[in-house]
């Protein structure tokens, strides 16, 4: 995905600054945004019931509410200059193009929390078919961002760049979360209910 998201960037009028700019800000947020990452395993690890789905969901919820609210807090704020400035050591033109971009990653924190989420799910539940759509539906994506740069030779890359990260991570939890919520008749369920608890003597 990155890589196809690189191949347009680099079609733009400033193509080294858009690549430099964007390079900055996606693996800024891939180390912030970590442990969304690793809700992938955490859900194959531990989902085997309905209940277990409900406990991982409110986890979910809860985790992605604080890395949006922790990354509002910081790139939607002056601080925003004294990360990027300071602890970076951005200059120049590559600061004023990155600054935009670093400034819309709340909206991966929300959309790639949920995406990990239900492809960790479904790979647990056995249905990977759904998550090979989905991929092909997150590369579809890009190419139909990207290929706007193609008439847009003097826009923001970076931000063109991390629209289109994040509209993956959008389109990705769209149909794995409709696949889990798909209740057709005749469908079995994907996670059985909970045993109830044995009576003891």
């Amino acid at each position: 995905i990155v890589m196809t998201i690189n191949i347009f960037l680099g079609r733009l009028v400033s193509a080294e600054l858009a690549l430099a700019s964007f390079g900055v800000t996606q693996g800024l947020a891939n180390v912030v945004l970590s442990p969304l990452r690793n809700l992938v395993q955490t859900a194959q690890t531990l989902a085997h019931t309905r209940s277990d789905v409900r406990v991982l969901l409110r986890f979910t919820n809860g985790l992605v509410l604080l890395f949006t609210v922790g990354i509002a807090a910081v790139f939607l704020t002056p601080l925003r200059h004294g990360v990027l400035a300071n602890v970076m050591g951005l200059r120049g033109e590559l600061l004023a193009t990155t600054e935009p971009a670093v400034m819309i990653t709340f909206l991966v924190a929300g959309f790639w929390g949920y995406a990990a989420l239900f492809r960790g799910l479904l790979a647990s539940a056995r249905r990977t078919t759904t998550v090979a759509v989905s991929a092909l539906t997150r590369m579809a994506v890009v190419v139909l961002i990207g290929s706007s740069t193609l008439y847009l030779g003097a826009v923001n890359g970076a931000v063109v760049g991390i629209v289109a990260w994040a509209a993956t991570f959008a389109a990705e939890a769209g149909v794995l979360g409709w696949r889990l919520r798909d209740r057709r008749p005749g469908r079995p369920p994907l996670f059985p209910e909970a045993p109830a608890p044995s009576a003891r003597p």
